[in-house]
């Protein structure tokens, strides 16, 4: 990505850069967010919690003296629902009511600053002339991308709230709120389809790599079962979705068909 325009944006004193590309799509400095949201370390943070669709670098922009990674406005939402500062709601609001808004409004090329030089400076019409035309283009883009985005911002704010962690069907319920209208047998049927978690001796199971990744974790019962002869017995682990694992099926299951999820009932139950 080349030839794009800097914008610097302040949030409770602290620097906020936005790169405008040629398309018009804005890409923020990821190091700048990253410490906005109280990361100690952001290019772990950056590693650690945002797609690699949803980052890219640039060759014309540097921080200290190498290439900074930018994150576009889902990887925002990534890293906000990972941070455990109060004020990343806020920050997340801040975005999405004020930057983006102030960058959509005067498209890819203008700023406050360049409307005034424009107004103040004949010279500058030649250009506006020619640029018009893209500047509409990318705003439609822009636009598009808001709708496309919207539901994801809804659904950050209704899992930020979230506290502790869900079961399966729990998070059935809450993705069906928010955009994703999944039954609790079929959120278990693409959980074991994909890697999530897997049947043990009759039980479901975190995977690893699930559990590593911050999206599940198996909660042990303190409380025991008796059998009918008596005998006392442990129940099994119950297999729970933390608000990350929550944001992460939201994402992955939104543009899903329904015809992905045609399966028997009473299959894939606890």
């Amino acid at each position: 990505m080349n030839n794009t325009k800097i914008t610097p944006f302040n949030f409770h004193g602290n620097a906020v850069r936005v790169l405008i590309d040629e398309d018009g799509e804005p890409w923020f400095v990821g190091k700048d967010v990253a410490e906005v949201l109280g990361y100690a370390n952001p290019q772990k943070a950056i590693r650690d919690h945002v797609d690699d669709e949803d980052r890219t670098v640039n060759e014309s922009f540097t921080v200290n003296g190498t290439q900074g990674t930018l994150i576009n406005e889902s990887g925002i939402y990534s890293l906000v629902l990972s941070s455990k500062l109060p004020s990343a709601r806020e920050f997340k609001r801040w975005v999405t009511s004020e930057v983006l808004p102030s960058i959509r409004k005067h498209g890819a090329y203008m700023t406050e600053q360049t409307v005034e030089q424009i107004l103040s400076d004949p010279d500058t019409l030649i250009r506006l002339a020619t640029d018009l035309k893209h500047e509409r283009e990318a705003r439609k883009q822009a636009e598009q991308q808001v709708m496309e985005l919207e539901p994801k911002a809804q659904a950050l704010d209704a899992f930020v709230s979230v506290e502790g962690s869900r079961s399966i069907s729990e998070t059935a319920k809450i993705l069906t709120n928010n955009g994703v209208t999944i039954t609790g047998t079929q959120l278990r049927r693409w959980m074991a389809d994909n890697g999530w978690i897997f049947r043990s001796e009759g039980h479901w199971v975190a995977y690893a790599k699930a559990v590593d990744n911050g999206w599940l974790m198996m909660r042990e019962y303190e409380a025991s079962g008796t059998r009918s002869n008596g005998e006392r017995f442990a129940f099994a682990p119950q297999v729970r979705v933390t608000r990350k694992g929550m944001e992460a099926l939201h994402r992955k299951l939104f543009t899903f068909e329904d015809s992905l999820f045609e399966q028997e009932e009473g299959t894939w139950d606890d």
